[in-house]
């Protein structure tokens, strides 16, 4: 399994991280509550599913933001399933 954290970007701008494939990006949005950074969802291309590159790509955007300087909050329920996953994302994350 490749570690994709170093072809993620983070657009702020436009609340989302992307990761780019072909023909279209892959990408993980979130919304702010307060100083909460809230990841709501994340978006695969058709051709892309189902080989866990969903799964992936959230574990990419979680190893980056196990550091962050505000918390983390996760709602989407497949991303909650895949922050089960390792301990440190649990307690990082607050998923039980």
């Amino acid at each position: 399994m490749a570690d994709l954290s170093e072809k993620i970007s983070h657009e702020a701008d436009k609340n989302r991280f992307v990761l780019a494939m072909q023909p279209e990006d892959a990408t993980l949005n979130y919304h702010w509550q307060g100083d909460t950074m809230v990841l709501n969802h994340v978006e695969v291309p058709t051709s892309a599913r189902g080989g866990g590159m969903g799964a992936r790509f959230a574990m990419a955007v979680f190893g980056k933001l196990l550091d962050a300087p505000h918390p983390v909050r996760i709602t989407c329920t497949f991303m909650r399933k895949v922050a089960r996953s390792k301990p440190e994302w649990q307690k990082a994350f607050d998923v039980v």
